[in-house]
């Protein structure tokens, strides 16, 4: 085997909806909310994390990949609402939800999930939580005043964006740094407009 790369599956922004992001993180800051911000550029629409994975399996990844997006048109999608995870007594994840073709993004999601587990021979697994399309905002490491949060929650809940369309989904290695996360990318799949398998 060779070097382990941290790795993930992902749906880039465009730039329009990175500053709709930009302006929400502002807005709850301004009304005192304190977390570990991530970065607008950043911010993907992760649709398997795959955690440490061979350099000599990216090929079968990309594979994978490729087969993924031959099954399905450009995706739809604008942002819409936020919310947190786990729930509003313990949030460690601020979100900003996703709205239109999310069942297309279901689909990939579960198709990614499965086939690579085959092609890594079940060493990288499935996820078992069903597919939630979001995008990851902020990180809350402390304690935030709940008051404080509920208000965020309601001035940003509802929040929407114009539509987006995805077109390509991207292999990323991530490497851990203090000043936060640095992207590599290591693979891209585009999606066919008129050629797609059922």
């Amino acid at each position: 085997m060779t070097n382990l790369i941290r790795a993930f599956i992902a749906i880039d922004l465009p730039e329009p909806l990175q500053q709709t992001i930009r302006l929400t993180q502002a807005g709850l800051k301004s009304a005192g909310l304190k977390m570990n911000w991530i970065r607008p550029e950043a911010i993907h629409l992760t649709l398997k994390f795959l955690g440490d994975i061979y350099e000599d399996e990216i090929r079968f990844i990309q594979q994978v990949m490729d087969d993924c997006v031959s099954r399905v048109p450009p995706v739809i999608c604008l942002l819409k609402g936020v919310g947190v995870f786990p729930g509003i007594r313990k949030p460690r994840v601020f979100w900003v939800g996703l709205d239109g073709q999310t069942s297309e993004l279901a689909r990939m999601s579960l198709f990614l999930n499965e086939q690579i587990q085959r092609v890594t021979t079940n060493r990288i697994l499935a996820e078992t939580r069903p597919f939630k399309a979001h995008l990851t905002i902020g990180r809350i490491r402390s304690e935030l005043d709940s008051p404080r949060l509920i208000a965020g929650l309601k001035q940003f809940g509802m929040l929407t964006s114009e539509p987006f369309t995805a077109t390509e989904i991207h292999l990323y290695q991530s490497r851990l740094h203090p000043s936060g996360a640095v992207y590599t990318r290591l693979g891209i799949s585009r999606m066919m407009i008129d050629e797609v398998l059922p």
